[in-house]
């Protein structure tokens, strides 16, 4: 897998916090409004697809339509939140950045209130392409992502104009298609496969929103798992399995809303995969999940709002010229040809970034639901590790949310080495793997949000 970037600023970040505190205005018995927006971003084919490099032509065909659906929050002391969902593999932070700036403009909202979250369907369509793609694909590609960013923005706007008093609670279930993917090889190193014993987090968290009247009006749930079921054979576009399971949940309960957020997959695929049938068989059984959570008894998700960003860095491992120029002759043609890029980059006077920036946020619901969203492709140590140390109740730790510049190891994982800790680092633009503060960094990062957004730890 290799996934296309956009490129970042050379400026150097500071540890920021951007803060913007809500509080419910001390209105007794005042509750949540909630509002759903929508926009179908199918696209026109052929086109071609994000997730997996080997594919050698464009999709021909449309397995399901993707969308691009938007929930707003209000509560009764003023500004909103917003969390827009996408069905597509990667978007360039450059993309997300515009949808971002054009949102909270228009809502009048601080950027700590708006959370983009994207799927990670790996049959989603290309935003962004390859060199040497030829000049009708490029411009067919160019302007379906200009359609895209606004229907990213129209459906934040339908769900703000859709705002109404709601009763919103919050559940769990589990499903058990997702498992850890680092298989350990008898000779040694890692390969995608299957690990049983390996770190899992297949809990389904489930918001449920309904009217004052009882009026079942949408769901949002999530899970920690790739949407690769649909490997590179396929050549069709799809949501894949969290696709699927949207609009299956949306077929059983007509006029509703359904949206998917991914969480910390990073490290977790389903399995076995490979066939359109078991694509559809993960959705059926999450939709089914999803409503089974909803027939049991649920806790309710009550105001105030508050909400939280923050910016920090992650530092890479130490590197270096002289290092890369040895490098150019190593027998590993991955290593080799990472290697002859960053002499390049050098050469041009553009030197590789010494840490990568970094962000993270916290949407907390009174004293019920925290949000945490995390840039890249966070390994579900992280996720694990949250819930262990603020607790599991009423907590959903997403990734893939705002940017998704590389995977996010932990520690254990760096240790371990293999594709998440080192193989797609030497894919991308970065000058290797991080270095081993990176979990730690990151932590030191949570507990600011969580202070400011008022959660606290369990022990």
């Amino acid at each position: 897998m290799r996934y296309l970037k956009s490129r970042l600023s050379r400026t150097a970040i500071p540890f920021v916090l951007s803060i913007l505190l809500l509080f419910g205005g001390g209105l007794s018995g005042a509750e949540l409004k909630a509002g759903f927006g929508r926009r179908q971003i199918t696209p026109p084919l052929p086109i071609l697809l994000a997730g997996f490099e080997n594919r050698k032509k464009p999709a021909g065909n449309v397995a399901n339509d993707i969308w691009t659906k938007a929930l707003a929050f209000e509560d009764p002391g003023g500004p909103k939140v917003i969390l827009i969902t996408i069905d597509v593999a990667t978007m360039p932070k450059a993309m997300s950045d515009m949808v971002a700036e054009r949102v909270t403009y228009r809502q009048g909202i601080d950027r700590s209130r708006l959370a983009i979250n994207v799927s990670h369907t790996h049959s989603g369509p290309a935003l962004e392409w390859p060199a040497h793609t030829e000049r009708e694909m490029m411009l067919r590609i160019e302007a379906y992502r200009n359609r895209v960013m606004d229907a990213m923005v129209e459906a934040a706007s339908d769900a703000v104009q859709d705002l109404q008093p709601a009763r919103i609670s919050y559940g769990t279930g589990k499903v058990e298609f997702s498992h850890n993917r680092r298989q350990r090889l008898p000779s040694g190193g890692w390969v995608f496969g299957i690990d049983p014993n390996g770190p899992v987090d297949q809990t389904v968290p489930v918001v449920r929103v309904f009217s004052p009247a009882g009026k079942l009006r949408g769901v949002l749930f999530g899970l920690s798992c790739h949407p690769s079921v649909l490997t590179y054979e396929f050549y069709v576009v799809s949501g894949d399995y969290a696709g699927i399971a949207q609009a299956a949940w949306e077929k059983a309960h007509p006029g509703a809303t359904a949206m998917f957020m991914q969480l910390c997959g990073g490290d977790q695929n389903t399995y076995p995969r490979r066939k359109m049938e078991l694509a559809e068989k993960y959705g059926h059984e999450l939709a089914t999940e999803v409503d089974r959570v909803m027939a049991s008894p649920m806790k309710p998700v009550r105001p105030p709002l508050k909400a939280a960003m923050l910016t920090t860095e992650l530092p890479f491992a130490p590197f270096s010229l002289a290092g890369f120029e040895q490098r150019t002759k190593d027998p590993d043609e991955l290593v080799r040809s990472h290697a002859v890029r960053m002499v390049k980059q050098y050469e041009s006077g553009n030197p590789p970034l010494p840490a990568l920036p970094y962000t993270m946020q916290a949407i907390q619901f009174g004293k019920d639901l925290t949000v945490l969203a995390m840039n890249g492709e966070v390994v579900v140590d992280y996720a694990l590790r949250v819930k262990k140390e603020y607790g599991a109740d009423g907590m959903i730790v997403a990734g893939y949310t705002n940017d998704r510049p590389c995977y996010i190891p932990s520690l254990r994982v760096l240790k371990e080495g293999g594709y998440e800790a080192r193989d797609n680092m030497l894919m991308d633009p970065w000058p290797g793997s991080f270095s081993g503060q990176v979990e730690e960094i990151i932590f030191t990062g949570i507990r600011k949000l969580m202070q400011t957004v008022g959660r606290a730890p369990v022990h």
